[in-house]
Parts: C-alpha cells; sequence; structure tokens
C-alpha cells in the first residue's frame, strides 16, 4: 500500500516522548511492507533525524515549529510566568474548542493540503488529529483516517473535578463541553478513527456512537530478556517528561507523600527520576542516595533492567502509558494509578499492582522490595502481557487488515 503519515511532531528512534516512540515503531514495521511517506513538524535539533528516516520511507513535507519545548518550558519558568501560563493557555483553548491553529501548523497544514492534492495515496493517516484539527477539516480526500493517541476531552473532564474554587470549575467545565464538542466534530471527518486502548474506543463510541472507531495498540518489538538480569534491590524508579505539569504532579507526590513512608522501612531505598525537562526547586531535593534525577536519558533500557520497581503515579490523562508499556516488556513490576493502567490494563494483583493513595503505592513498593516470590510471579505476568498485547507485529497485521477493509469499501462503493 501507499501510506502518506501526517505527524505534528517528529518520530524517531529514542525520541524523547511516548507518542514519538509509539508512531516511530509502527513506522519502522510498515516501513518493510509498504511504501511510506512522512509529513511532519519538527524542531531545530531535531532535523538531523531526518536522515535516519530516509532509510525507511520518503519525507514529503517537513516544517519547523516556530517555538520549541525548551521555549515554551522557559515561557513557563519566566518571571512573567503568570501571563505566560495565560498565553499558553488560550492557544491550546482555541484548537481545542474551536480549531483555529497556530501560525505555524497552519502553515504546516496549508503545505499538506497542497501536496495530498497532486499525490494520491491509498491511505493517509493522520496522527494526534484532535492537534492538527484544522487539517482534519480540510483534507477532502478517500480513506483518511486518524490516530488518537487520547481523548482530550478525557482531561479536561477529570481536570474540572480537580479545580478548588468556583470560578476555575467553571472555566474548566466550560473547556471540558467546548473540547469535546469539537474532537468529535473533528473525527466525523475521519473514515476511521484508531484510539490506543479499548478504554479509549469505548470512551467515543459512547459520546458519538456514529464514528467508525477501532483499537491500534502501541506495538513494541520484542527483546530478548537476559538470563540473569542484575536488578538493584532497593531501586525505585520513574520516568517521564518532567516539563508537563502531570508529570511533575507525579514526581512531588512519590517526594513528598510516597517515598517518606517507604523511608520508614527501607531507608536506604532510591527513587532514581528520569527525564528532562524538571524545574529547578525539583532538583534541589537531588542527594545522590535516596533522590536521584538522571535529566533525559536516550536509551532507558539500562534503567529497565536494574529497577527493582517501577512507579507510575497520574492522575490525570490516561490513554496509553508507554513508559508502563516498556516497563511490561522488561518484565519489570509496576505500580500504578488505576488511571496509569487504563489503556494498558493489565490485570490488578497479577501483571500490576493498582495504588491511588500514598498509603497503599508505599505499601505494594515495600512488598515488591520484601518479597522475591511476588516479585518473579508479576514480573513474568508483566512480559507475557506485554506479548500478548503490544507485540508489533500484531499490531500491524491487525492494522493492515483494517486498511484493507477500507480499501474494499471504497472499492465497492465505486
Amino acid at each position: 500500500m501507499k501510506i502518506l503519515i501526517i505527524s505534528p511532531i517528529l518520530p524517531y528512534r529514542n525520541v524523547g516522548h511516548g507518542g514519538g516512540t509509539i508512531l516511530f515503531r509502527l513506522i519502522e514495521a510498515l516501513s518493510k511492507r509498504h511504501q511510506l511517506s512522512l509529513a511532519s513538524m519538527y524542531e531545530p535539533s531535531e532535523k538531523e533525524k531526518f536522515v535516519e528516516l530516509q532509510s525507511m520511507l520518503k519525507v514529503v513535507c517537513a516544517m519547523p515549529r516556530k517555538e520549541t519545548s525548551a521555549e515554551r518550558l522557559t515561557m513557563q519558568a519566566s518571571k512573567h510566568r503568570a501571563w505566560q501560563k495565560i498565553k499558553l493557555w488560550t492557544r491550546g483553548f482555541l484548537n481545542d474548542a474551536f480549531s483555529i491553529p497556530m501560525p505555524d501548523v497552519k502553515a504546516f497544514s496549508d503545505a499538506v493540503l497542497r501536496h495530498v492534492r497532486q499525490e494520491r495515496y491509498d491511505i493517509i493517516q493522520i496522527e494526534f488529529p484532535q492537534w492538527l484539527s484544522y487539517l482534519v477539516r480540510q483534507i477532502h480526500t478517500p480513506n483518511v483516517v486518524g490516530a488518537a493517541h487520547d481523548v482530550v476531552f478525557k482531561a479536561f473532564e477529570r481536570m474540572r473535578s480537580q479545580k478548588k474554587t468556583t470560578a476555575h470549575r467553571l472555566l474548566a467545565n466550560w473547556r471540558y463541553m467546548l473540547s469535546k464538542r469539537n474532537e468529535l466534530a473533528t473525527y466525523k471527518h475521519l473514515r476511521c478513527v484508531y484510539t490506543l486502548s479499548d478504554f479509549d474506543k469505548q470512551l467515543l463510541l459512547n459520546a458519538e456512537p456514529t464514528l467508525n472507531v477501532q483499537t491500534r495498540q502501541a506495538g513494541f518489538p520484542l527483546p530478548t530478556l537476559l538470563a540473569n538480569i542484575k536488578r538493584e534491590p532497593k531501586m525505585i524508579l520513574f520516568v517521564g517528561y518532567l516539563a508537563r505539569g502531570e508529570n511533575q504532579d507525579g514526581v512531588w507526590f512519590l517526594i513528598n507523600e510516597v517515598m517518606p513512608i517507604v523511608w520508614q522501612k527501607h531507608p536506604d531505598a532510591s527513587l532514581y527520576i528520569v527525564g528532562g525537562g524538571a524545574p529547578q526547586n525539583m532538583l534541589e531535593h537531588h542527594n545522590g542516595q535516596t533522590v536521584i534525577f538522571h535529566g533525559y536519558q536516550e536509551k532507558l533500557q539500562p534503567f529497565y533492567q536494574r529497577a527493582r520497581v517501577m512507579v507510575v503515579p497520574v492522575f490525570v490523562g490516561g490513554g496509553i502509558i508507554t513508559k508502563l508499556i516498556e516497563s511490561l516488556m522488561h518484565a519489570l513490576p509496576s505500580v500504578s494509578t488505576t488511571i496509569g493502567n487504563e489503556g494498558v490494563q493489565a490485570k490488578p494483583n497479577e501483571a500490576i499492582l493498582i495504588a491511588d493513595t500514598a498509603a497503599d503505592f508505599a505499601k505494594h513498593i515495600n512488598a515488591l522490595i520484601d518479597n522475591d516470590e511476588m516479585h518473579k510471579r508479576i514480573s513474568q505476568a508483566a512480559r507475557q502481557h506485554f506479548e500478548n498485547n503490544f507485540h508489533i507485529e500484531r499490531v500491524v497485521q491487525q492494522l493492515e487488515q483494517s486498511y484493507q477493509q477500507l480499501l474494499d469499501e471504497e472499492k465497492a462503493c465505486n
């Protein structure tokens, strides 16, 4: 098949965020069996990554972002932080609620539209269609599908319940309702919407039964497990991009509420925090012994192989949590919130331990440190859950069947 993949973020090997990782693995597998083209936005520091991608596909449109993620982080941390937060919030709101894009996103979308008017593809797949909703509404060619890596209005619905004042709750509720209406309207322009979990699929169908929604699980290659993994007996691992507010909230939860309970029983337990973008006041907790910040790491496998326990304190969002899938892949027992496991659907108390309070997090962490038999049992079940659900070959085969069904339906109509 001739397939065009359109993305607002550049996917490449060892990219520092989950969505890009999932997309790169999919491209890597599809390129061995189909003719792929890519249209993508990118940050200036990522320009050299196109060399690697060009061995797998043809880049037909590439446009740099006006602002880098580092610049957006600087805006959030500036002395005019309140004004900058309002500015960033307004940009997101205009796109989420009304499909009004930033100028660079609009320029990219217009360039893609010009290209697809001249070139025909069997399948046009738009990743993160809620971020490119302007493009989705303007593109009028057959067999345009979208991959919703998360359901945006789901996160806004959860955020509104966490607001402390009436004014903030009313504002959050307004954004939730407008974003939900716009997101569903955007998806109606697509032949098919692929969600990354059955949970999100059912959420969309409950909200809009007329949508064609299918599940496209996140797919990863199956690594060979080392025969004798040397895990550090009291190493607790957190992985996440710390410029994101929800990840910052998770780390503060661990440092201030969970670990003090763990340290009562295991004063030498170490919390390893891996990910770039941490604010300075958070980095001040680094002591090199019980709290250790590692910053951005291109290769995470050594951390997954060394850690005794993975922690996933996600309280907003949900969908597919890539770091949780990677821990399952490496047979690393994990403690996650209910929301963190929402899209992964590992079986509680079998392939994962679930905790939604600091006390339960600490209890499960201590149990995994103390109980070798429990650790081994959950480790084996975690790896089996990964093999049953997230192996890339299985994901690609299902996606190819879906593509073919769309093409057959189009042919029958013609």
